[in-house]
């Protein structure tokens, strides 16, 4: 009696490790105070067709299939882009400057936007991401979809950044 009860016991250990393991590989962004998933619907689901299929493709790629994207930040958003349709010939650039500025009007920005700021975070250097919303408009702090590059073996993320000084804004087109 014993040995089936044990047996029954590591069967169902197994059965909800199996299902919870998997589970957390793939599952979307929970609803927290900070990980702004809520944020994310959001600006899918108010974005113009094209930003649409840009935040849709970015979303899978970086919490369903976890992508790493042999490159820099910029070729994980080109490889977005691309995928959607949107090659080089079908991208507007809403504003370009350089990195020591004049920066851009934040009015400009839209979700789905292939920006380049100024990483304050990391070094302060030039950084490309899709921006997805405002977490605080008036500190300039944006939820970006962000990837590290850099030969580390990790997939992009949603991440908040500073945003006083972006220097250039493409657009789906």
């Amino acid at each position: 009696m014993f040995y089936i009860d044990l047996r029954y016991f590591i069967g169902v250990f197994l059965i909800l490790f199996f299902f919870i393991g998997c589970g957390q590989k793939y599952k979307s962004i929970q609803p927290t105070k900070n990980n702004y998933e809520s944020l994310i619907i959001d600006a899918e689901s108010k974005a113009q067709p094209s930003a649409k299929k840009v935040l849709q493709k970015a979303k899978e790629m970086t919490l369903i299939k976890r992508e790493i994207i042999r490159g820099s930040c910029w070729d994980y958003i080109d490889t977005v882009y691309t995928r959607v349709g949107f090659l080089k010939n079908r991208r507007k650039i809403i504003y370009k400057s350089r990195k020591k500025g004049p920066f851009a009007d934040l009015n400009m920005i839209q979700a789905g936007d292939w920006i380049y700021h100024i990483n304050y975070s990391y070094h302060k250097v030039g950084h490309s991401g899709i921006f997805i919303g405002w977490v605080d408009r008036q500190k300039k702090l944006a939820l970006i979809l962000s990837y590290a590059g850099e030969r580390r073996k990790t997939p992009a993320r949603y991440k908040v950044y500073d945003l006083s000084s972006v220097y250039h804004i493409t657009r789906a087109d």
